[in-house]
């Protein structure tokens, strides 16, 4: 990664509300939309400014015309959890585990998929780098990550992300989920996939 999205920025993305956390999730597609020029630049240095930074919080039509598949999906989780704040984070992780995750699988588009990963270890040698292991399909990757973790936890990955650290019983909901969606381990990651996701 480069400029302003490199570890020691990245480090200062934020991760304190609902809010936060639906951008930590939503952060590689507002990346891939940037590198196809489908954001607007005042857009997108909005964004950029808040999570690595410290700008304003995005008004909600800036988030409404970035993220226009996250946004409406959010709404009916909202409603379907009766919650009153359509990113508390209760709703955020319903979305990405289970609603996002079942469109991007109808559409075949298997490297948006937020997957749960475990920890396999730490690198002796890069600072902030572990080893993670994908569930429920087969793939084993080095990725930085600015959250300390420990070898054993889980955290969820949204196209070499991560998000943020996963209960087990969280993780292996997603799992069973996805298996059930058609998933597993005869499917195995694709290289290339891996190495466009980390170059984003």
């Amino acid at each position: 990664m480069e400029g302003d999205e490199s570890m020691d920025t990245k480090a200062k993305m934020k991760n304190r509300t609902g809010f936060d956390l639906f951008l930590r999730f939503a952060e590689s597609c507002r990346r891939y939309l940037e590198k196809i020029n489908r954001i607007s630049p005042e857009d997108n240095e909005i964004i950029k400014q808040y999570l690595y930074s410290n700008g304003k919080k995005p008004p909600e039509a800036v988030i409404k015309r970035v993220f226009y598949v996250a946004y409406p999906g959010l709404k009916k989780v909202q409603k379907r959890l009766n919650v009153k704040n359509m990113f508390e984070p209760a709703a955020v992780r319903e979305f990405y585990a289970f609603d996002h995750n079942k469109m991007k699988f109808l559409q075949r588009d298997f490297v948006c998929i937020a997957y749960p990963a475990q920890v396999l270890a730490k690198s002796p040698k890069r600072e902030n780098t572990y080893k993670f292991e994908f569930e429920p399909v087969s793939c084993r990757v080095w990725l930085e990550s600015d959250i300390e973790l420990n070898i054993g936890e889980w955290v969820m990955i949204h196209r070499m992300i991560v998000v943020e650290r996963a209960t087990k019983n969280f993780a292996e909901k997603v799992i069973s989920f996805l298996k059930d969606l058609g998933l597993n381990k005869e499917y195995k990651f694709p290289d290339k996939a891996i190495k466009y996701l980390i170059n984003l």
